[in-house]
């Protein structure tokens, strides 16, 4: 790590946390270099791993820990095809959302980062699903209508979602709309009923 690199991990760590004392701790200049490490060894920004892992870090993980868990992450990304810098934006954009889904439970948080990026969506197309869901007669009405138009039964679907698993709600999204390839094949009024209930754009 050049001083410069750590600069940038310090910089980006003060200002998102505000803490510009701790970087100057030997416990902070050796968080610091492992961050750098971490970001150099996947290619990606500082402050996205900064992000990453005090992300990880308001699901309970230890400082120390929560660089280990984003190591894993971006290499889980890699692993997966994915840009580990999309995937720790995606994490880091939606920490709202992984706080209240994924409160002390890192390894889901991650494993649902990657898994709804590999069904073509992100976090925050599941957070606006959910959020639609949450207006819950709003949506039975849409889920009804949907039916009544020969659409989709996504009544599974909205039952996962409501019970707090994202990765199984969007898996369900997928087999009961058969993906985007026979969205674009429904009927115009279906489509942009089913993209009305699912806060889409057609």
């Amino acid at each position: 790590s050049t001083m410069e690199d750590l600069l940038e991990v310090q910089s980006a760590y003060v200002e998102q946390t505000g803490l510009a004392g701790y970087m100057s701790t030997q416990a902070g200049a050796q968080i610091a270099e492992s961050i750098d490490k971490v970001s150099a060894a996947y290619s990606v920004g500082a402050g996205t791993t900064v992000g990453a892992v005090q992300t990880l870090m308001q699901l309970g993980s230890s400082m120390e820990d929560a660089v280990k868990l984003t190591a894993g992450m971006y290499k889980a990304a890699e692993k997966s095809g994915f840009d580990p810098e999309m995937i720790g934006k995606d994490l880091v954009d939606n920490a709202e959302l992984v706080s209240t889904y994924y409160g002390g439970m890192k390894d889901k948080a991650i494993a649902a980062t990657i898994a709804t990026k590999s069904m073509g969506v992100s976090l925050k197309q599941v957070g606006g699903i959910v959020d639609k869901m949450l207006n819950i007669d709003g949506f039975m009405t849409d889920m009804y209508e949907l039916n009544a138009m020969g659409g989709p039964d996504l009544s599974q679907a909205f039952e996962l979602g409501l019970s707090g698993d994202l990765t199984g709600m969007m898996k369900e999204v997928m087999n009961a709309t058969g993906g985007l390839e026979k969205f674009n094949q429904e009927a115009p009024l279906v489509k942009k009923k089913l993209a009305a209930t699912l806060g889409m754009s057609v």
